[in-house]
């Protein structure tokens, strides 16, 4: 699935097969802090461009390793 394609607002499980993980991932996601998720009622959505956003800046968060432990 290309980010292209997809709706402006996601339902779980079309967010779920875009980042490839399993839907109840996906809804436990929905309830972290920080996660872009907006609730209507009892429905779940995520805005394309804020998840987009909330991917990158979760990559800029990792840390990263300088040398390769076990060698």
């Amino acid at each position: 699935m290309r980010y292209e394609d997809l709706p402006d607002v996601l339902t779980i499980p079309e967010m779920a097969k875009f980042l490839q993980i399993g839907i109840t991932k996906a809804y436990e996601m929905s309830h972290w802090r920080g996660f872009p998720a907006i609730r209507i009622g009892r429905a779940i959505r995520v805005p394309k461009k804020a998840l987009l956003e909330w991917l990158e800046q979760q990559h800029q968060q990792e840390p990263k390793l300088t040398a390769i432990r076990g060698r």
